[in-house]
C-alpha cells in the first residue's frame, strides 16, 4: 500500500518498538497541538465544548465529539504518523489498538495504569479546563499545563 505495508513478513521487534514509540510521539505533539487551539474561545464555544459536557468522564465520552474535532484531532494526527512511518499494518493495528485503549482509561474514571497519564490526568482536564491537554503528560510537564 501507499501509506501501510502488507508484506507478508512482519516487521522485526525493533521496527516494531521504533514505529510505536515515533507513531506516539508524533500523535502526541499534534493531539496536545489541536487540542489546546480546541480550547480557544471561539473553538471551544462552536466545537470542543461538546466533549466537555462530561465533567467527570466515563469511557463512551472519549469518542463524544464534535465531528470536525475527531477529524482534525483524532484522526489527523494518526494519519500524519502513519505517513511518517509507512508501518507495516500488524504494527498499525497494534499501536493504534493501543492508543484506543489508553483513551478508553483516560476517560473510565478507574486509576488503572498507576502513572500520571491515568484517569485523574484527564479528569482534571474535564473539570478545570486549562491544563493537561495532552494524551500523555510529558508535553503538558514541559509547557507548564501540567496539573495534578
Amino acid at each position: 500500500g501507499r501509506f501501510l505495508k502488507f508484506d507478508a513478513d512482519l516487521p522485526s521487534l525493533a521496527r516494531c518498538f521504533f514505529d510505536g514509540v515515533v507513531f506516539h510521539l508524533v500523535y502526541e505533539v499534534l493531539f496536545h497541538s489541536s487540542h489546546r487551539l480546541l480550547h480557544t474561545k471561539f473553538l471551544y464555544q462552536h466545537i470542543h465544548k461538546l466533549h466537555h459536557e462530561f465533567t467527570d468522564p466515563v469511557s463512551i465520552a472519549a469518542a463524544y465529539a464534535h465531528p470536525i474535532e475527531h477529524v482534525f484531532s483524532n484522526v489527523l494526527p494518526a494519519l500524519v504518523s502513519v505517513a511518517l512511518l509507512r508501518p507495516h499494518v500488524a504494527s498499525f493495528v497494534f499501536f493504534s489498538m493501543q492508543g484506543l485503549y489508553l483513551t478508553l482509561i483516560e476517560h473510565s474514571g478507574f486509576e488503572l495504569l498507576g502513572g500520571p497519564d491515568d484517569a485523574s490526568y484527564h479528569n482534571l482536564h474535564h473539570e478545570k479546563f486549562k491544563c493537561n491537554y495532552g494524551a500523555l503528560a510529558f508535553l503538558d510537564k514541559l509547557f507548564g499545563t501540567y496539573r495534578n
